[in-house]
């Protein structure tokens, strides 16, 4: 008899969501950078990640910033750069994805808040603020670093 292996959302990372990562075993999907492929694996032990790889997929398709902060040491966030349209797996063709995703590391026992601000969104007003509300395009939280941890990945949509 085979064994049967079931995949679990843990959860949709929209604009207008904010995700609880579980600390427990999950499944997730690998991305496979510049490629836009993506691979199921089951994840079996590790309750944290060692870095996030981030797509953009607006849905408008404009750039984003993205922005993290170690609540664990209550840091102010840090901007680690802009995204612009990823395409690839944003329904384009696989041979078109226009950038690769943007690899943000993790320290290794800490809690970080991840956000995607988009400063052309509604009532923004042009900010670069991953802490206006009305500027997050994506924000999850809480992320548990662990350096034995797989990567977490995320579509801003």
């Amino acid at each position: 008899m085979q064994k049967k292996t079931s995949l679990r959302v843990v959860g949709i990372l929209s604009r207008q969501g904010i995700v609880a990562i579980g600390a427990f075993a999950i499944a997730t999907m690998l991305f496979i950078a510049g490629s836009g492929e993506a691979l199921a694996q089951s994840l079996q032990s590790s309750p944290g990640y060692n870095q996030i790889v981030v797509l953009n997929c607006h849905e408008e398709r404009r750039t984003v910033h993205l922005w993290i902060r170690d609540v664990t040491q209550d840091a102010p966030f840090v901007e680690k750069g802009s995204l612009p349209f990823s395409g690839g797996i944003c329904q384009v063709p696989r041979n078109q994805l226009a950038t690769r995703p943007l690899i943000i590391p993790l320290t290794d026992s800490h809690t970080h808040e991840f956000v995607a601000v988009d400063p052309e969104a509604r009532n923004c007003g042009g900010q670069n603020n991953p802490n206006k509300g009305p500027c997050q395009r994506l924000k999850v939280w809480p992320i548990l670093g662990d350096k034995d941890g797989q990567f977490l990945p995320m579509w801003v949509d």
